[in-house]
């Protein structure tokens, strides 16, 4: 980027302050979720005998779905605002559920506060730190993403003791009212979340007091410098286009949006086109840049309309089918092992340790991720298949032998998926249209929020036995597993039919020169 562009905190700096911020974030969003059995615990004995247990649950039901189908509209209100105001707006309305809750006297109170209000709010909260981090790293893109979810497993080893703390000590009207307060407290990270539009425009001003040219200001958002993607560009249209389906990147390029000679420089210079997705989808005009206007980063757009590249709509068709099993793995294992005969304190103490083995092994799969050993699609289907197979061994195998094996699958495996789906969608759709890709997948989640626990409660009692219910879960997590493989399979044959090509093609060439000379 030249002397200019190390002003801009790409991979360094400030990027791994909004990487803490972001940690902080999670960790109380993704913590606190997997403690929403405890808040419910507390409901049911508060209502007792007013309400009945299947009621109060709605109200949790409706918490987590409406966060969902809502997050279309979330992920447009981050494009129109910034991530810092979003996150910011959802802690605030997260405290006003928790009032909500603490003064609820009625079910439709509840409804409305805790299952309307605290849900729209968590979804936010949700959101917000897996698309902060995505400005300001490039090299380091998976591995932040890692750091970030990471912070599930710290929440669900401290929330848990906040949670109990207060609902031991005070009643339950004040310990909703005090958690509220505690939810509050995470302003002070979020305030951390700068934009970068912040360095850009600091920067611009720097080149303009300094009275030197702008044009060459790089985007930040840019992978590669203008003069090398227009290079890269030439090499491509002389070789990969010579077959057009040989071209594994060349994903549903409308003719209307064909790339053309004079349009080759708006569209190498999109993150979305480099990863080879995104091409249709730059109908809106790109502003020229001149020598007294530096280039701006690409900003955050929303459209429905990445719904329809092929390779979005695969992953998009899998993230739903591995909810339906992800979503409840966990949330039948004390149930399960209840059945085998295995202590409370036993399963307890097992899910806290496979909590604690997350936080490296979301680390670990961030930089594997970014060390490009394997593909991220690749990582993504390993990430569903491993526990679908460990599920499905714990079918088999009754006891505490197989509880540990689900719990190792979603520590090492299962939940690698949460931060390498927005790296996948990424690649996919581009930088400049994550957050519509993301809202959309959340829409879609939601079908398996609302419909997977009684799928799972009727397999119950149908069959009385909850080692059935996890043959329900390995079947869905390695249907969406399956749904990926044919993808990867055929990349890597094209990726090796293409290396082999273009070996033979230097054979042949230096041949000639040989020959000439």
């Amino acid at each position: 980027m030249g002397e200019k562009g190390k002003e801009l905190p790409i991979d360094k700096g400030w990027a791994w302050v909004i990487v803490g911020g972001a940690f902080c974030l999670y960790a109380l969003q993704a913590g606190g979720f997997k403690c929403q059995g405890i808040i419910l615990l507390e409901v049911i004995e508060q209502y007792e005998g007013v309400y009945t247990t299947p009621q109060l649950i709605w109200v949790f039901s409706l918490k987590f779905t409406l966060g969902c189908i809502l997050a279309p509209c979330i992920g447009m209100l981050v494009v129109k605002t910034s991530h810092r105001t979003v996150a910011a707006l959802g802690l605030l309305l997260d405290m006003i559920g928790y009032l909500g809750l603490a003064y609820s006297t009625t079910l439709p109170a509840m409804l409305l506060s805790y299952g309307v209000i605290a849900g729209v709010g968590e979804q936010m909260i949700y959101m917000v730190p897996l698309l902060v981090s995505g400005p300001y790293f490039q090299k380091r893109k998976a591995l932040a993403l890692g750091i970030i979810a990471s912070g599930a497993g710290v929440g669900f080893m401290i929330i848990p003791y906040v949670l109990r703390l207060l609902f031991d000590n005070f009643s339950f009207r004040g310990a909703c009212m005090l958690y509220g307060g505690f939810v509050l407290q995470f302003l002070i990270p979020v305030s951390l979340f700068r934009p970068m539009s912040y360095y850009v425009e600091r920067q611009g001003s720097h080149n303009k007091a300094d009275g030197s040219s702008t044009s060459s200001a790089a985007s930040p958002i840019e992978e590669i410098p203008l003069k090398e993607a227009e290079e890269g560009y030439e090499k491509k249209n002389n070789n990969s286009y010579k077959n057009n389906d040989e071209d594994e990147s060349a994903v549903f390029i409308s003719s209307e949006f064909a790339v053309t000679p004079e349009s080759k420089k708006a569209h190498y210079t999109s993150i979305g086109d480099i990863a080879g997705a995104a091409t249709f989808l730059e109908e809106e005009e790109v502003a020229e840049t001149t020598a007294d206007t530096p280039k701006r980063p690409q900003k955050d757009r929303f459209m429905w309309r990445v719904i329809f590249i092929p390779k979005f709509l695969l992953v998009l068709v899998s993230a739903t089918f591995f909810v339906f099993g992800a979503f409840i793995v966990l949330q039948f294992v004390p149930t399960l092992g209840k059945e085998a005969g295995i202590s409370k304190e036993t399963v307890a103490v097992a899910m806290m340790i496979s909590g604690a083995a997350e936080i490296p092994c979301r680390i670990l799969t961030g930089y594997v991720a970014d060390t490009k050993i394997l593909t991220n699609t690749s990582l993504f289907a390993i990430g569903i298949f491993a526990p679908g197979v460990m599920c499905l061994i714990c079918g088999f195998i009754s006891g505490l032998a197989g509880i540990a094996l689900v719990l190792i699958g979603m520590a090492a495996f299962g939940t690698s998926v949460f931060i390498l789906l927005p790296v996948v969608i990424e690649e996919l759709v581009g930088r400049q249209y994550i957050t519509s890709g993301m809202s959309i997948e959340l829409f879609f989640s939601s079908i398996g929020f609302v419909s997977t626990s009684y799928i799972a409660g009727a397999i119950y009692e149908r069959f009385g036995s909850w080692r059935m219910v996890y043959f329900y879960i390995a079947g869905a997590l390695l249907l969406s597993s399956s749904i990926v493989w044919p993808y990867c399979m055929i990349r890597w044959l094209r990726e090796r039919y293409a290396a082999k090509r273009a070996s033979n093609e230097s054979y042949v060439s230096n041949e000639q020169r040989e020959a000439n000379s």
